[in-house]
This record gives C-alpha cells, structure tokens and sequence, in this order.
C-alpha cells in the first residue's frame, strides 16, 4: 500500500496485544500514532519507544526497507508519511489461541441491564457477539425459559446460526415463548454452544441469565 501525503488508521474491531508491519522510505517524514500519542519523524529508526504505552521494537532490511513490531493494548493506530510504503500488517496471537471464536451472550440494550429483553409477538430475541479472533460457524444458542406459576417448570429451545465473524453481533431468534410463561415469573438463561463443540478462546463466558420486564 502506497501512503503520500496521507495518514491511515487502522481500526481492529478490538486492542490486538501485538502487531507487526513492513515497510519502505523513500523520502520526506514519518507519522505514527499509537493510543493517541503522535509521533514526527524522519525515520522509523528515529522512533523513541514506548509510544502510548506500546513498546515499538524497528527491524532494518537495508534499501530503506524495515519492520515496524508492536507489543503492548494497542487502542488505536495511525500512520502516514511521504513516498510510504506499508505491508504484511499483521497481529500475532498468545500459543494455543490463534484463530478461535468467542461466543458471548451480550445485551439487547448495552445502556441496561440483559434483564431487559429484546422481544416482539414471535418471541424472544438473543443478541450474540463474537469476541474471539477467527469466524464461528454452525453453533447453537440455547434458551431455557424457567417459571414457577402455576407450577415449577421449563422449556428449552435451541436455535442453529451458520457463522458469525470475529467481532460482529448477530441477533438470534424468534425463540418462542411458552403459553405459562408470564412476567414477571418467568426466567430464561441464555446458553451458547451448550454442548461445547466449538473450540473457544474462553469456554466461562457462554452463559447469562436474564428475566424480561414490562
């Protein structure tokens, strides 16, 4: 990628922990900014680190050519300058965690409580994000709806979802909801991949409970 006169930001969808990029210099002066501190140069090797908190580690290839190695929550990044180029942007990954999912029930609402459901006349509504590194495909999200009038009982409804990109939110449903199930007596808890056959960054998270209002 060519970069003139302009500067890119770079938006993950998260705080990657670690980052490389190569690069070619061939004339006038380097921008980077890293969490918000912003940095002028005339050379990467110029760079002082840690800049925003990110250690910066600079490789030299010889032809002004390089590679910029990041380590440190990386917000936010920037970087620019004249007759720029950049490649082989790339975040690398804990061992054991490269290109894994995380499926997370999250809320209907982020401003409320996840007690305060997302639903209409079909049923009830899930709200899932992936918060994992790699694309779920085929997993189930469970809904277990729980009331005690006019006696303790519960019903379960699965529904299957095809995939899910790391970082996106999908909204699951209808889930039907059962005739005796009446507020504000009836619960539900939110399982996802109830049986585990997606492996994931985090297998604690897949699980909240939740009780519809109003």
């Amino acid at each position: 990628m060519l970069v003139n006169n302009v500067n890119l930001r770079f938006d993950f969808g998260e705080s990657p922990k670690t980052l490389s990029l190569r690069y070619g210099e061939y004339g006038g002066n380097i921008n980077v900014e890293i969490n918000g501190d912003l940095r002028n140069v005339d050379d990467f090797s110029d760079l002082i680190s840690p800049i925003g908190g990110v250690h910066v580690t600079i490789g030299n290839f010889g032809d002004c050519k390089g590679v910029v190695s990041l380590s440190g929550t990386i917000n936010s990044l920037a970087i620019g300058g004249q007759e720029l180029w950049i490649d082989h942007v790339c975040r690398f990954y804990p061992a054991g965690e490269t290109g894994k999912p995380d499926l997370v029930p999250v809320p209907a609402f982020p401003d409320m409580a996840f007690s305060y459901c997302d639903r209409d006349e079909e049923g009830l509504y899930v709200h899932v994000k992936n918060e994992g590194t790699a694309t779920a495909n085929s997993f189930t999200t469970e809904v277990e709806f729980k009331w005690t009038q006019p006696e303790a009982d519960s019903e379960t409804v699965n529904i299957e979802t095809s995939t899910l990109l790391a970082g996106d939110t999908q909204r699951v449903g209808p889930f039907p909801i059962p005739s005796l199930c009446w507020d504000p007596d009836c619960d539900f808890t939110v399982t996802i991949d109830p049986e585990q056959k997606i492996s994931e960054l985090s297998e604690i998270n897949n699980s909240v409970d939740g009780r519809c209002l109003g």
